[in-house]
């Protein structure tokens, strides 16, 4: 568990997004990253 201790929004934002982007990887691998590359327009 972890509690936020800064009141920047943009912050916790991009922690968030980390997060669930991280927790995506664990649950389904290398498919995650893929998509989320795909998602944002990038190729490897």
């Amino acid at each position: 568990m972890a509690v936020q201790t800064f009141d920047n929004q943009k912050t916790d934002q991009a922690l968030q997004t980390h997060a669930a982007e991280v927790s995506s990887m664990a649950d389904i691998g290398m498919q995650a990253l893929l998509e989320l590359m795909t998602a944002r327009g990038r190729t490897h």
